[in-house]
C-alpha cells in the first residue's frame, strides 16, 4: 500500500493524549485520598473515653499492636489491665507523628492474647480524652501514597506521549500527501495550465 493510500491519523490519539494528562493525576490524587481515609477508618470511628467515666473495658485480639490516642500531648495517668490484672507495657516513643482529627498517637501496647482488657486513665485535665485503636497501618498507607504517585506520573506522561506521537503521524501524513506546488507536477508532466506534449522552448546558451 503507497503512502497516499493510507489513512491519516484521526483525532482519537489526540483525544486520548490530553483525557490521559487531565485525568491521570485526578485518579492518582482520588487513589491517595482513598487509601488515607481507609487506613484510618478505625481510629476516626474509635469510641471516645472519658477518664471522668470511669475505666474503659474493650474486647481486643491477641498479637495486633493498639495505639492510646489522646486529644492533647500526654496521655495522663493510664494503664491496661489483662484478664488476670496484670499491667500491659506501654511503648511511647517514635510516633509523635502520628494524628488524626486532633487525636495524637501518645503510646501503644499489645495485648498477648485475645480477650478483655481495661483501661484506667486518670488526669488532672478535665477535657482529656481517649481513644483505644489500631495503629496506623503504615506500609498500607504508604503503598497507597506511592500507587497514587505513580499513576499520577505514569498516566500523564503516556498521555504527553500519545499525544506527541499522534501528532507527528499527522504532521507526517499531512506532508506526505500534500499537493504539489502550482505551476509543478510529477517528473515527465507538462507544466500546468499546458497541454500533452508541451515542450518548454529552448534558449542559446552563451
Amino acid at each position: 500500500m503507497s503512502n497516499q493510500a493510507k489513512k491519516k491519523p484521526g483525532i482519537a490519539g489526540i483525544v486520548l493524549g490530553i483525557v490521559l494528562m487531565v485525568f491521570g493525576p485526578v485518579i492518582g490524587v482520588v487513589l491517595i485520598v482513598v487509601t488515607a481515609v481507609a487506613a484510618t477508618a478505625d481510629i476516626r470511628d474509635a469510641q471516645i473515653f472519658d477518664p471522668g467515666d470511669g475505666n474503659a473495658t474493650l474486647e481486643l485480639s491477641g498479637g495486633q499492636e493498639m495505639g492510646l490516642w489522646v486529644n492533647y500531648d500526654g496521655y495522663g495517668n493510664c494503664r491496661v489491665l489483662d484478664q488476670a490484672g496484670g499491667i500491659l507495657p506501654f511503648n511511647d516513643s517514635g510516633y509523635v507523628s502520628q494524628q488524626v482529627n486532633n487525636y495524637s498517637l501518645a503510646a501503644t501496647f499489645t495485648p498477648p492474647v485475645d480477650g478483655s482488657y481495661v483501661i484506667e486513665c486518670s488526669s488532672s485535665n478535665a477535657n482529656l480524652r481517649f481513644k483505644v485503636a489500631p495503629t496506623l497501618a503504615g506500609g498500607k498507607l504508604a503503598g497507597g501514597i506511592v500507587a497514587g504517585v505513580l499513576a499520577i506520573i505514569v498516566l500523564f506522561l503516556g498521555g504527553l506521549a500519545w499525544l506527541i506521537v499522534t501528532l507527528v503521524r499527522r504532521s507526517n501524513w499531512n506532508k506526505r500527501n500534500a499537493p504539489p506546488a502550482p505551476g509543478y507536477g510529477p517528473p515527465g508532466a507538462s507544466p500546468q495550465g499546458y497541454g500533452p506534449g508541451y515542450v518548454p522552448p529552448q534558449y542559446p546558451t552563451s
